[in-house]
């Protein structure tokens, strides 16, 4: 397959052709930053790496005299038509492009951020894997806008797939898409996806992996490395809304989540009552602090950082705390390196690989398997 607008479109970092020869370029970086830890597995690429992104965002503009949606160009603020994009989700992709057209016939005034007028700025629209319900959210700089029910209407007899539409009103002129201020317009304003045999509430501002089809292998094989026992203690720092913390329990004698974010926190909790999970505990604090706090034994460590990894002052409290094993899941191989070498003294690594979650990116997610010295 070839991409129309690969080099216009900040989207993607290969060209869609040559997926061999990116796989090589992604093994040779990985071998680069993990390659002098011992025992690396192969790395597990997608068989089908197209359409695989469940969360698609576009921004909406008027430039050229007409209305452009999709992605800005790389290092502009000029945006770029990606509505045949090869990574996109092919029912988000049309929903998006009826969106499109809609905004024309309802005459929606699309934002304009440099004179800070307009209504529509961008359109997140999020598909489960497993269950096909589709939320679309609309982020508008007014918390209604003239044609809103007819425009709601019309959505859903074009696309009767869709099971909510949220308006996230965000008036503020800032790079950051989704505010905390969000109103259903139709359906109850969340979806559910699965993971396995566990359900998952997903809100707005839910983060959730963006290629759930190899999340899932992910997550299996993450947990397969962990080898948790029943009598053993798992707590998963940075947890979200739950889904490792959730899906190591069917293992554990009790798995514990802590999370910052507090929406993330609420949803963790409705997915711990949809799966039943009566040996987990939920805790709505900074993962360093909450380590910092902590004087009981902890058997499994689980850590999923942000891109930015974890600081010294958590590996720091992860030494004193001890836990057997230590299971890093890591989207950013760079800073997972920096960090293992902070705890070498107390930690060895016993396995990793890489998965590559964002096929014709530059990124991918990292498993380390870690297993404390004497253990």
């Amino acid at each position: 397959m070839k991409c129309k607008v690969f080099k216009q479109c900040g989207g993607c970092s290969f060209e869609h052709d040559k997926i061999e020869f990116h796989n090589q370029m992604k093994e040779k970086r990985y071998a680069e930053l993990m390659g002098k830890y011992p025992n690396q597995q192969p790395s597990i690429f997608m068989k089908n790496p197209y359409f695989y992104r469940h969360k698609v965002l576009s921004t909406y503009k008027y430039q050229h005299h007409r209305i452009f949606s999709g992605l800005y160009q790389s290092k502009s603020h000029k945006v770029v038509d990606t509505s045949e994009c090869l990574i996109e989700n092919k029912t988000a992709q049309a929903i998006q492009q009826t969106i499109k057209e809609f905004v024309s016939r309802y005459k929606i005034p699309v934002f304009d951020e440099d004179k800070g007028t307009g209504i529509l700025r961008h359109v997140l629209i999020r598909v489960g894997y497993q269950t096909k319900e589709v939320m679309v959210i609309l982020v508008c700089a007014q918390k209604e806008f003239k044609s809103q029910r007819l425009f709601v209407k019309a959505l859903i007899q074009k696309h009767p797939e869709i099971t909510t539409i949220v308006l996230n009103y965000n008036p503020r002129r800032t790079s950051v898409v989704l505010s905390s201020q969000s109103a259903t317009l139709y359906g109850p304003g969340f979806i559910y996806d699965k993971i396995g045999d566990f359900r998952f509430k997903l809100s707005p501002e839910s983060f959730y992996q963006v290629n759930p089809e190899q999340t899932e292998i992910l997550y299996k094989k993450a947990l397969q490395l962990a080898n948790i026992q029943k009598d053993e203690v798992v707590l998963d720092a940075y947890c979200g809304i739950g889904t490792i913390t959730l899906l190591s329990s069917q293992y554990s004698k009790q798995s514990i989540g802590v999370e910052l974010n507090p929406k993330a926190i609420k949803d963790a909790l409705i997915n711990k009552r949809l799966n039943r999970a009566d040996n987990v505990l939920f805790f709505e604090q900074d993962a360093t602090e909450f380590l910092s706090q902590l004087e009981s034994n902890i058997d499994v460590l689980i850590m999923d950082p942000p891109r930015n990894g974890s600081t010294k002052e958590f590996l720091d409290n992860v030494k004193r705390l001890a836990p057997n094993r230590l299971l890093y899941i890591s989207c950013n191989p760079v800073t997972l390196s920096r960090d293992i070498e902070m705890i070498r003294d107390e930690y060895s690594v016993v396995t990793h690989l890489m998965v590559d979650q964002f096929p014709f990116t530059d990124h991918v997610e990292t498993i380390a398997l870690l297993q404390r010295v004497g253990a």
